[in-house]
């Protein structure tokens, strides 16, 4: 359990300028927010690094298909293989419409000396709607997330975010907390919509690590509603979003452990805080206090 780094790198202010700039005065941003990422891997075995003069390369002709596609639009690379172009203005069909040709065109071959090795790029595209009511850290942290975790290696994984709940959903696919709550949709299956929500008022301890310190703080929390990937909640504390917590379900049946991650915080009266979390690991037992060396290492 951490709190996330708040030190920025410069392609990530960069970034951040950017989206500011689209912002509204008051809340919500001038045009939709469009977010093409990019992953550059070998397409025959994508987990083996590549040498850097094909990474190069391959860079060079990613930010040329980019450019050609979105006419206007700057790669900014996060690391070696991962970049965000950051567009406005496109709705939503027309971004997927437009991202879609471009994933046709993102495989080909790299020539280095005699060698030619086959590129695939992996693309994740996030959309965030103008009413949208986030700061932009919330839009660039969720889009690196996709990024770096797509659903598809090679393929198009886009998402569309209209809520904050969109991204839990959207995080969240490795865990079922309806299953693991036994709560149910009255007149109709669970699977029927994986964005639904459903109220759900739960006691909750919040295991998390303040800054220097290595014993986890506990907190009372209280759960508002439970989607597939997540929760909304209340609690008395700020947090903000990359955090890792450790939850303590108080269910009638024994406690339900689910190891979290922060996705957005926003204050309310009192001294009380709204806080939207994905779940990514659940389980009988305690997930993150029971070993906190190896839960750095899994979830940071």
């Amino acid at each position: 359990m951490s709190t996330v780094e708040s030190t920025l790198t410069p392609q990530q202010t960069h970034l951040l300028e950017q989206i500011a700039a689209n912002c509204k005065p008051g809340k919500g941003f001038k045009a939709a927010s469009c977010f093409l990422g990019t992953c550059i891997m070998d397409a025959t075995q994508p987990e083996s690094p590549l040498d850097p003069q094909i990474i190069e390369s391959a860079r060079r002709k990613t930010s040329a298909l980019v450019t050609n596609q979105f006419p206007g639009t700057t790669m900014t690379w996060l690391d070696d293989a991962h970049g965000i172009g950051f567009l406005t203005k496109l709705e939503e069909d027309v971004f997927r419409r437009v991202a879609e040709a471009l994933q046709g065109k993102c495989r080909f071959d790299v020539k280095i000396w005699e060698s030619t090795v086959p590129i695939g790029i992996g693309l994740a595209c996030t959309w965030f709607a103008p009413t949208l009511q986030a700061a932009p850290r919330f839009l660039l942290d969720t889009a690196e997330q996709l990024l770096h975790k797509p659903r598809e290696q090679f393929g198009l994984d886009f998402v569309a975010v209209h809520s904050q709940e969109d991204v839990i959903a959207a995080l969240g696919g490795r865990v079922n907390l309806f299953s693991d709550l036994g709560v149910s949709q009255e007149g109709g299956t669970i699977e029927r919509r994986i964005h639904e929500r459903i109220p759900l008022k739960l006691s909750c301890l919040l295991r998390y690590l303040q800054p220097g310190t290595t014993e986890p703080e506990l907190l009372k929390g209280e759960t508002t509603s439970v989607s597939r990937g997540g929760f909304s909640m209340l609690a008395t504390r700020e947090f903000h979003p990359g955090e890792i917590l450790e939850l303590e379900l108080l269910k009638t049946d024994g406690p339900l452990f689910v190891a979290s991650r922060v996705v957005y915080c926003h204050p309310l009266d009192a001294g009380q805080y709204v806080i939207g979390v994905q779940a990514l690991e659940t389980g009988p037992q305690a997930i993150i206090s029971a070993d906190l060396a190896t839960a750095a290492q899994t979830y940071n």
